[in-house]
């Protein structure tokens, strides 16, 4: 089963005025933004010291519409633009609704909901990608960690939210709240703000929507597009152990469930494979669910520079695979618990030997579903264990559980209805070796 989570990647440096994407240039004209570094008077002092720019600093050639060249915008760092005074002032005058802005945003949010209601492969809707605090040229509060959240994302939030619960009040929605300044590149990565209130009611739905990228440990750790060797090693799997740390809690505070949706972005690479598995393991071993970034370009400017078009995606040019990130990517586990799952790990240094442990539920009557992949890890067979937490009896040659390969990949557990219910399994799935 394939499902599709939609994003507005408002995001992406806010519209094509500022070399990005989202919102259409016509009504980012129409509100108006900071064109000159002229706004306030902390943007006219950082013009001078050159931390603000204009885009005409950057001497683009511009189209019809007034617009830079992609030509030339992806001839730099696309985090050079976060330091427009265009890109502050115009997330700024989003959250002030300015020309209606907000407004516009709905009715565009209206229309994807009505067209995809009822769509069984959708799963819900990520109403917008890494918001940024506005005006923070304007207002240096806005570089409080965790006040952008409340002041300015959370409100808009809520108002899409309770339009789209009119069109389908079960759709799901997946809120985040912004990576800087709430995540601060600084000591290894601090963790700080987080949202403080879900934006739905107890009783709908909606899930805590979180990415983990090791580039924000340090302003310096990317600085060749992603972590080298040595920091995947000593740095990345710190700070990732920080950073799920404090959105565990916060998902737990706010009593919703979690999914990682963005971690990776990297080469086919070894540092890759250790920046993947420092997250992989921290998820496996609290049951998130995750989706790697990305999957391939689609012609997103803004994540494919010339020089980057294969660079975060998993295939290569040719369309095969990059090996690496399969190895690290392609994992077994399990889809369905037939009870309550308690533990889930992998032996160290391992992709194929697991082990995990769940409590059996009588009332539940689907079987327990285990993925694996054949063709990768376990060409030469498998062997699977299943015993008794308590009594360490093998379930299995006591003919109190049933494996069945039904299809290439999946293994089904079901367990016997003379078994007592709670009972604690663990189960042991080892690739064998010829």
């Amino acid at each position: 089963m394939v499902y599709i989570v939609w994003w507005m990647h408002i995001k992406m440096f806010f519209s094509r005025n500022f070399c990005g994407e989202g919102v259409p240039y016509f009504y980012v004209n129409e509100m108006g933004y900071d064109e000159k570094c002229d706004a306030s008077i902390l943007t006219r002092i950082l013009g001078l010291v050159g931390v603000c720019k204009t885009l005409s600093d950057f001497n683009f050639k511009l189209d019809e519409n007034g617009l830079p060249l992609i030509e030339d915008c992806v001839t730099h760092n696309f985090q050079d633009y976060h330091f427009l005074a265009g890109f502050s002032s115009a997330y700024r005058n989003f959250y002030l609704n300015k020309a209606n802005i907000q407004d516009k945003f709905v009715e565009f949010w209206k229309v994807v909901v009505k067209r995809f209601k009822g769509n069984k492969y959708v799963l819900g809707y990520d109403l917008w990608n890494e918001p940024i605090p506005g005006g923070t040229m304007e207002d240096i509060k806005n570089l409080i960690p965790g006040r952008p959240d409340v002041v300015d994302i959370l409100p808009v939030y809520k108002k899409v939210d309770q339009a789209l619960r009119e069109i389908d009040p079960n759709y799901i929605l997946f809120f985040e709240n912004t990576p800087v300044p709430d995540t601060l590149p600084i000591f290894g990565g601090l963790s700080l703000g987080s949202m403080a209130e879900k934006p739905g009611t107890d009783d709908q739905p909606q899930v805590y929507n979180f990415h983990s990228y090791c580039c924000l440990s340090a302003a310096d750790t990317c600085s060749n597009g992603e972590a080298s060797y040595e920091k995947s090693i000593s740095v990345c799997p710190k700070f990732h152990t920080n950073k799920f740390k404090k959105e565990i809690q916060t998902a737990a505070n706010l009593k919703v469930p979690m999914f990682l949706s963005e971690f990776g972005a990297c080469s086919d690479s070894m540092a890759c494979y250790n920046e993947i598995m420092s997250v992989i393991r921290i998820t496996e071993a609290n049951f998130i669910s995750w989706n790697y970034w990305n999957y391939k370009p689609y012609g997103d400017h803004t994540t494919s520079a010339i020089e980057m078009v294969t660079y975060e995606g998993i295939y290569n040019e040719d369309g095969t695979v990059q090996n690496i990130k399969e190895r690290s990517l392609s994992r077994g586990y399990v889809m369905y618990y037939q009870g309550r799952p308690i533990d889930f790990i992998y032996e160290k240094d391992s992709e194929t030997n697991f082990e995990t442990s769940f409590e059996y539920h009588k009332n539940i009557t689907e079987p327990t579903v285990l993925y694996y992949n054949k063709d990768f890890f376990y060409k030469d067979g498998y062997d699977i264990k299943i015993i008794n937490d308590e009594s360490k009896d093998d379930l299995i040659k006591n003919n109190l559980v049933k494996i069945e390969e039904k299809e290439t990949n999946y293994i089904n557990i079901q367990c016997k209805e003379d078994l007592e219910d709670n009972t604690k399994f663990i189960i042991l799935f080892i690739a064998l070796e010829n």
